[in-house]
């Protein structure tokens, strides 16, 4: 007898796998069904995108070229003024858009050397307060020492109160 089985009761590759390989297999397959479907998805979306972009741009309308009929040249005249109008319609918006940034940079400048200039002032306005006031409290000294009573100016600041610290509310 023969001890080899024939061709077709023969253990091949696909028959010898053991359950783990099959799902294995499987696993493999799936994921690259998986991986297939995404590809075919963006590429969906790549064509639908680009559908979509030529319909809103008119790509379909024929130049000034031989061949095209007497209509699509002015089809493609008012196509093409409509895009040089939208054309123009951005780039005047950006010009005013850096017109009106260069008028709040300027503004902003202005501003600040307007509040370094008022602060300066402000310092030499204390200043010279400060110096006519003691200016003023030693002429006042001067004066009261030289009446002869011997009453010294501090304290003294000739309001009319008694100047207990305290307001006088009756």
């Amino acid at each position: 007898m023969n001890k080899n089985p024939p061709a077709s009761l023969r253990d091949d590759d696909d028959f010898s796998m053991t359950s783990n390989a099959i799902v294995e297999r499987d696993a493999r397959a799936s994921s690259l069904a998986v991986r297939d479907a995404e590809i075919l998805e963006q590429k969906l979306k790549a064509i639908a995108s680009v559908s979509l972009a030529s319909e809103r741009a008119g790509i379909d309308v024929q130049g000034s070229q031989a061949g095209a009929g007497s209509g699509e040249f002015h089809k493609y005249r008012a196509q093409r003024a409509k895009e040089r109008a939208r054309i123009e319609a951005m780039e005047s918006e950006a010009r005013e858009e850096e017109v009106r940034k260069e008028r709040e940079r300027k503004a902003s400048a202005a501003a600040s050397a307007n509040e370094s200039k008022t602060a300066k002032n402000r310092a030499k306005r204390a200043k010279r307060k400060a110096k006519l006031a003691m200016k003023r409290g030693a002429k006042k000294r001067v004066k009261v020492d030289g009446d002869g009573g011997g009453k010294d100016e501090v304290g003294d600041d000739d309001d009319g109160d008694d100047d207990d610290g305290g307001d006088d509310l009756d």
